[in-house]
């Protein structure tokens, strides 16, 4: 927001207070009676700041571990609080509490497709009205206050700006319609939003809650419209498979559903000491169709994650309860083929795997091609006899997870044994030119991404499939030596990821319970991407200079870990951008930066 605009607004205090709801925050103390209470139930956005007092304190604790070098100058600049700030002079804050949640709130959604700036109303947490205006009023602004209906009005830098004292806090705008709405006895936000949802909002650092319910109200119909164009694109067919085109309607029309059956979606962030936490909350509506698909889903706390082998890029954890395993069997496919026999094979193949009784789907993966994936599953050894029949049944010009075949795979019944476990060997011949072999790709984009894909795409790629008594376990690896080395650290359960501080710290961060996980070594996979992109550059020439190739870090890993939560009437989300993981992507991308301006002057 610009100054000029900050003045339009009014008093010197809302644009302190506006300008740092946007950055810092501070957790609080819940007052007994939710501060909810005080804000109308039918505002369609609503900002939250948790507090303001020890905001530096925790926002400098999180700089000083991610950015070291940088957090001591800004620290100092943030020591002050808002008393530092110039249009604060002579302004005293001691009657309002700095430590309560601060709210922006906007009365309708025409405030924000008007053609004038919003004039929100904030709610200031004021302890005493009187003391309010005696020490953050000047005696020229004291000079101008007059009573104005319920509220008061006051001359600040040539505005009005209108206060209204309720339950709590003091409502501070420069739009008197605002007022009304604080004054209707309609329902407060504490009865409109869930409790799931409220302690999401008034939980973080900082938060935006938006009504689902007014945006129905509004959109409703507009949403309609979007479900059918993508209805009636679907229906068209093109090169999408029947199947595939029903699955994919089906996870449209659930999003959409899912934003019908909304009432409210929050979007929050969260300075925490191992890092920065992002966080959204989706609430549905009792009764309602996403609802009821969601409460056939249980979180729950995924340990397994933990016995993959340390030392990959990335880790994932999905826990396949039977309705989300219906709900996918849709959208996976495995093999492809134009052949009417081979597809149907293929598909009855698939069938037996998913009625092996998946339970959880692990994995563990590096670049180039190379890790471990686990499905535990409740009969794996019938799951290994269906996956080893879709490898049979595939010829040239098939397709394995969307990969064209240049060749029928080769099969290695009795390829090695690790800890009492048969692994069967599985050897695909990738044809990647026909990846681009399509019409409706420029030519000049098959030029760029032939190179990128050569890197990306191997020739050959390699597996290994064995069924333990728990477990299906597929490595994937450029020999069979490193893949037994792999296999062993898992069937051993010795040097896990469950063992790695740097995975602990994160985890311990994240929600307890979650139906899935994803924790990404964010240092090295910089790195690895950075090298991928510079070494296809560099060999074909597309730049006027040589792209240097960076480091990998070196020294723990640092993990960025996300979750997803779903549960009855709940939908919610983590991304935890630890500290670690911050300073090792720094360290990678600066000297390449530096490195980059050298080069191209």
């Amino acid at each position: 927001m610009s100054t000029l605009k900050i003045r339009r607004f009014g008093v010197a205090l809302l644009s302190a207070l506006v300008l740092i709801s946007s950055s810092f925050a501070q957790p609080a103390s819940q007052p007994k009676a939710s501060p909810l209470g005080a804000i109308p139930g039918k505002a369609p956005l609503v900002l939250q700041l948790r507090g303001l007092e020890a905001a530096p304190k925790r926002l400098g604790a999180t700089l000083a571990a991610a950015l070291p070098d940088l957090a001591a100058p800004i620290n100092g600049m943030l020591q002050g609080g808002l008393k530092s700030l110039p249009f604060m002079d002579g302004r005293d804050l001691a009657a309002i509490d700095l430590n309560a949640p601060v709210f922006l709130v906007i009365s309708s959604l025409e405030d924000l497709t008007g053609d004038e700036p919003p004039q929100p109303a904030i709610l200031l947490p004021v302890k005493d009205y009187a003391a309010f205006k005696k020490g953050v009023l000047t005696d020229d602004e004291r000079g101008t206050l007059k009573k104005d209906g319920p509220s008061e009005a006051v001359e600040i830098n040539g505005k009005t700006v209108y206060l209204y004292p309720t339950a709590g806090y003091l409502v501070v705008t420069t739009n008197k319609d605002n007022i009304a709405a604080f004054l209707r006895k309609d329902v407060r936000l504490n009865a409109v939003m869930p409790e799931g949802v409220a302690a999401s909002f008034l939980n973080n650092d900082g938060a935006v809650y938006l009504s689902l319910a007014a945006i129905n109200q509004q959109y409703g119909d507009t949403l309609q419209t979007i479900k059918t164009v993508i209805e009636l694109g679907l229906a068209q067919g093109g090169n999408i498979d029947p199947k595939q085109a029903e699955a994919v309607k089906a996870v449209f029309n659930g999003l959409i559903q899912g934003i019908t059956d909304g009432t409210g979606l929050v979007l929050a962030t969260d300075f925490k000491p191992v890092g920065l936490d992002l966080h959204f909350h989706i609430g549905f509506g009792k009764e309602t169709d996403t609802s009821d698909a969601l409460a056939k889903l249980t979180p729950g706390p995924l340990p397994a994650i933990g016995t993959l082998p340390k030392g990959q890029l990335s880790y994932a954890v999905i826990k396949m309860d039977e309705a989300l395993r219906r709900s996918l069997e849709g959208l996976t496919q495995l093999g492809s083929s134009d052949d009417e026999k081979i597809a149907e094979i293929l598909e009855e193949s698939l069938k037996e795997y998913l009625g092996a009784g998946l339970t959880e789907s692990l994995s563990a993966t590096s670049f180039p091609a190379k890790g471990i994936e686990v499905a535990i599953m409740k009969q794996p050894a019938k799951a290994k006899v269906a996956m080893l029949k879709i490898y049979k049944a595939l010829v040239a010009e098939s397709e394995f997870q969307g990969l064209p075949l240049i060749a029928k795979p080769k099969i290695t019944e009795k390829a090695g044994t690790v800890e009492g476990v048969d692994f069967t060997g599985v050897e695909l011949k990738i044809d990647s030119a026909k990846l681009l072999d399509d019409p409706q790709i420029p030519e000049q984009a098959k030029m760029l991404l032939e190179p990128l894909l050569k890197k990306l795409v191997p020739d050959s790629l390699k597996l290994w499939i064995g069924a333990s008594d728990k477990a299906l376990i597929t490595v994937t690896a450029p020999n069979w030596e490193e893949a037994k080395k792999t296999a062993t650290a898992y069937l051993t359960g010795k040097d896990t990821l469950a063992t790695d501080k740097g995975y602990q710290a994160v985890r311990s961060a994240l929600p307890k319970d979650a139906n899935m996980m994803l924790f990404v070594d964010g240092g090295r996979s910089v790195a690895s991407l950075i090298e991928t992109i510079a070494n296809v550059a560099n060999d074909s020439g597309m730049v006027p200079f040589q792209i240097p190739v960076p480091a990998a870090p070196k020294g723990p890993a640092g993990f960025i870990g996300a979750t997803i939560t779903l549960s009855e009437g709940s939908a919610q989300g983590n991304l935890l951008l630890s500290a670690e993981s911050i300073k090792a992507i720094r360290a990678v991308v600066m000297p390449l930066v530096q490195q980059l301006r050298g080069g191209i002057q």
